[in-house]
C-alpha cells in the first residue's frame, strides 16, 4: 500500500492519505501507521465511511479493544464503538455523544 503522510498546521497531527481503512490493511502498513502515530499523537483519515464492523476490524489491528460501559454512549450493536457526532437525526435529536 502506498499511503501518503502529510503534515498539518499542528506539530502533533498528521494526515494520512491514499489508504482505505475498510480494506485488508497489511501488517507493514499497520506498523508504519503505529510509528507515525507514536511520533505525532493524532492521525487524520479523511473521507472514510466505515461500518462498525469495519471500524472494529481496523482498530483491532492495533491491540485489544475495550467495551463502553455507558449505555447512552455506545453503539447498540457493537459495545466497542462510541458514537461521537455533532449531527442530528430527522427529529432534531443529537445522534452521538455530546
Amino acid at each position: 500500500m502506498n499511503l501518503t503522510v502529510q503534515a498539518t498546521g499542528c506539530s502533533f497531527v498528521k494526515e494520512v492519505r491514499d489508504i482505505a481503512l475498510w480494506a485488508d490493511v497489511d501488517r507493514t502498513t499497520v506498523d508504519l501507521l503505529e510509528e507515525i502515530w507514536r511520533t505525532c499523537g493524532v492521525l487524520i483519515f479523511r473521507r472514510q465511511a466505515l461500518s462498525e464492523d469495519e471500524l472494529i476490524a481496523f482498530a483491532s489491528r492495533f491491540g485489544a479493544l475495550e467495551t463502553v460501559v455507558r449505555q447512552d454512549w455506545r453503539s447498540e450493536k457493537r459495545p466497542e464503538v462510541i458514537r461521537i457526532s455533532n449531527m442530528r437525526n430527522e427529529a432534531g435529536e443529537r445522534i452521538g455523544l455530546r
